[in-house]
């Protein structure tokens, strides 16, 4: 169902948004440098800003629609690392209903947070670079 819903909005920024938003985001040289830079991989991009649960999934699918990232790579990879945000949320809110094994789905919840964002985090210091 995210994975659905994530793939509507790349078609709706795709089709509605890219003629009207991404002149003004290709002045910013930052978002020009990481989503419409020629040596940049994009796939990569989605990786990372799938797994760091700080930028919101509405706002990125619609980014990603201006973009020139190929549907494709976007709806296949969309799913894949929305996976285990998918997986953290639904074992957390488990534990929240689950008054027995509260404890134990919690934890497992916290402990997949810390593997994604510390596996995020390992692949942006290796494979991003500064300027």
């Amino acid at each position: 169902a995210t994975t659905i819903g994530a793939i509507f909005a790349f078609l709706a920024g795709r089709f509605f948004l890219q003629d009207s938003i991404k002149p003004m985001v290709m002045k910013n040289r930052h978002l020009k440098k990481w989503l419409f830079s020629q040596n940049n991989n994009l796939l990569f991009v989605l990786l990372l800003t799938r797994l760091v649960p700080v930028f919101p999934y509405n706002l990125q699918n619609f980014a990603y629609g201006i973009t020139d990232i190929k549907f494709r790579t976007y709806a296949i990879g969309s799913l894949v690392f929305m996976l285990p945000g998918t997986a953290m949320y639904t074992i957390g809110a488990a534990g929240i209903s689950d008054a027995e094994n509260r404890v134990t789905y919690i934890v497992i919840a916290i402990v997949l947070a810390i593997i994604v964002m510390g596996l995020s985090f390992l692949f942006k210091k290796k494979y991003m670079k500064e300027d």
